[in-house]
């Protein structure tokens, strides 16, 4: 009778060959993946290059440029109370702005350097240390005087020309202009204006043995005792222009609000402070589409 044998499979084998198995569908997916990506950073980089070069080619002339900045820097308050024999008031600092856009139309004012309409957005504040800040509309008129100064407890029409998020210019082309409205003509031939103001600066401050009347501007933070670094601070903001070819212009204007000149001495405690800024394509806007 034939000896019949027993064939035991050797489970250490088949164990280290799933093994094998499981390592190679692992590195194919790893190596599938790294193509992936390597493919995606390729897409991204080409389509940024795309971006780069359109870019640079929309912006190979300068159409729209701020050329001058004028600002002036004073303080003002509003009355609690009757005056004499004490004065109860609520201080506050203003700086009016104009910037002047140069759109280069004293050559020749057409479709790409007309402006067809403009806002403003992005608003932003830093640095300071007291009060409230908003940005508001100026009539270019009253440049150099504050809306509150001359409103007592008229919330209504201060809240008028606030700017909350976003203002829009009407844009005219040789109609009459109202100032009290934010209205720039195509040709950028009067200055975008607005007014900083740092509500709240100092409040119910009372002012005694007054034997004349009060000077209201710059010299109310120094008889307030209000340090100037306490105000220090900048404000930004967006400007989008777009002419009449649908090509849109942005720029970003970053400007600390000027308190003092560490050179001349010159500080917003003598009254008032002024500072301006001028130069061809000073701050260049740049064409996004």
């Amino acid at each position: 009778m034939a000896e019949h044998k027993t064939v035991y499979v050797n489970s250490r084998n088949n164990f280290v060959s799933k093994w094998k198995y499981l390592l190679t569908a692992v590195l194919i997916v790893v190596l599938i993946l790294m193509i992936f990506f390597k493919i995606r950073i390729k897409v991204t980089n080409d389509e940024f290059a795309k971006q780069i070069e359109q870019f640079a080619n929309y912006n190979k002339s300068t159409v729209f440029s701020i050329d001058g900045i004028y600002m002036f820097s004073s303080a003002g308050a509003t009355t609690n109370i009757d005056p004499k024999p004490e004065w109860n008031l609520n201080i506050f600092q203003f700086t009016d702005i104009a910037l002047y856009i140069n759109n280069r139309s004293s050559e020749d004012l057409n479709k790409e350097n007309a402006i067809k309409s403009l806002k403003i957005s992005n608003i932003n504040f830093s640095g300071m240390k007291i009060g409230k800040q908003s940005l508001y509309y100026k009539n270019i008129n009253n440049f150099g005087k504050s809306k509150l100064s001359s409103i007592t407890n008229d919330s209504e029409t201060i809240e008028k020309d606030k700017i909350n998020g976003e203002l829009s210019y009407t844009v005219l082309g040789n109609e009459e202009i109202d100032y009290d409205k934010p209205t720039m003509f195509e040709d950028a031939s009067i200055p975008i204006c607005l007014e900083y103001v740092n509500n709240n600066v100092k409040d119910n401050e009372i002012f005694s043995n007054i034997n004349d009347k009060i000077n209201y501007n710059g010299s109310l933070l120094r008889n307030a005792n209000v340090n100037l670094n306490d105000l220090a601070g900048y404000i930004s903001f967006t400007i989008e222009i777009e002419n009449y070819l649908g090509h849109v212009y942005r720029t970003t204007i970053n400007l600390d609000i000027p308190l003092q000149d560490s050179i001349t001495g010159e500080t917003i405690y003598d009254g008032k402070y002024v500072n301006s800024l001028s130069g061809e394509g000073l701050i260049k806007f740049y064409r996004i589409k």
